[in-house]
């Protein structure tokens, strides 16, 4: 025991010391995104190694998705504060006070996908009128990384912009999630292969810790509702009552624009191919 103790405390610092490092740098990071010109430069030159148009172009769809959630939180009454991109990681906007209306945040965390599918698909359509054909490889890599993000950022776990579009739903509905997934690579005959199996394990992890960290917030919520809270009686209606109208609005939008933008997806990559 005693001859490990100066390691463990060696490796102890070793932790500590690399943990500071990475707080300040991202205080660092944080700190740039008070200046728009700085941040906007930083992110195009993180992205510049696919090319300076694909890089520009990534970057305008960030703001663009951000900027549609702004609009949003803006036209219904949360005074949002500006969007503010940090370099190498992404941008994002606050929201002036809570947002616990599961229809608001649904309409507010769709907007952001849907502008950014459609800022990247438009891009494409002006510079194929515009641009020579020696540039237009850049254009379509550029939109394709773009569509994958948005794409990611749906996946219905929070905090992606998915998860909080799923607070529609009763959360059981997560199950799903990896179900699809599941019969998805099953169809493909992928579930068994080495990549398929841990992506469905790892589906159904974050599934399950997702359900059991709702089943944890409603619990505490009941709690503080027994105890006369009426903040909580408030936020269990907000959160819970969507009526069945909205529920079936917000899930064909989901499901049109996961379908669509996987689609154009698809075709951007038949492009890039031809045009490499």
């Amino acid at each position: 025991m005693l001859h490990h103790a100066p390691h463990l405390t060696f490796f102890s610092g070793e932790f500590e010391a690399v943990h500071s490092l990475e707080r300040g740098l991202k205080r660092r990071l944080v700190a740039l995104s008070d200046q728009p010109l700085v941040a906007v430069t930083l992110s195009v030159l993180g992205f510049a190694f696919l090319g300076p148009i694909a890089a520009v172009l990534i970057v305008a769809t960030m703001l663009d998705h951000e900027f549609a959630h702004r609009f949003m939180m803006r036209k219904l009454g949360y005074n949002p504060g500006p969007v503010r991109i940090i370099p190498f990681i992404g941008a994002y906007v606050k929201a002036g006070r809570p947002l616990l209306r599961s229809s608001d945040i649904a309409l507010i965390y769709l907007a952001g996908p849907l502008a950014g599918v459609l800022s990247a698909a438009l891009a494409v359509v002006v510079s194929v009128q515009l641009l020579p054909a020696a540039l237009l490889h850049q254009v379509y890599v550029g939109a394709m990384v773009a569509i994958a993000l948005n794409l990611f950022n749906l996946i219905p776990l929070e905090p992606l912009d998915g998860g909080l579009v799923s607070r529609v739903l009763p959360y059981q509905c997560l199950v799903f999630f990896p179900t699809i997934i599941g019969l998805s690579l099953a169809v493909e005959r992928q579930l068994l292969f080495p990549f398929g199996a841990p992506i469905f394990l790892v589906a159904c992890w974050l599934t399950f810790r997702k359900l059991l960290k709702w089943r944890r917030y409603l619990a505490a919520l009941r709690a503080r509702e027994d105890a006369g809270d009426l903040h909580a009686l408030r936020e269990v209606r907000a959160s819970l009552d969507v009526p069945l109208m909205e529920r079936m609005l917000v899930v064909t939008g989901y499901g049109t624009l996961v379908g669509g933008a996987s689609a154009l997806l698809l075709l951007l990559a038949q492009a890039a191919l031809w045009s490499a």
